[in-house]
């Protein structure tokens, strides 16, 4: 792959990244999206796993998944702590 087709397709893997996380956001909270997608710590953990993709030298993008999912249950374990202590402790 060529550097531009390179940058192309981690674009498009940061795309499908952040598509992810809102909508597991959108789908966990429904009731509460519209302040969750204000909250400061999901746009935190968004910007991290946008940051494993960038950081990443891999050019394959099954890699790269690969990379996002093995941090996944981390990611989405920090997202709903946030979730829990901003809408059912408060």
């Amino acid at each position: 792959l060529s550097k531009v087709e390179q940058q192309e397709q981690r674009k498009n893997v940061v795309n499908k990244v952040e598509a992810i996380v809102q909508n597991y956001c959108h789908n966990e909270c429904s009731l509460y999206s519209k302040t969750i997608q204000k909250n400061v710590e999901i746009r935190d953990i968004t910007k991290m796993i946008v940051q494993l993709v960038k950081s990443s030298e891999t050019p394959d993008k099954d890699v790269l998944i690969q990379q996002i999912e093995n941090q996944a249950d981390d990611i989405f374990c920090a997202i709903h702590c946030c979730i829990y202590e901003h809408y059912v402790i408060h």
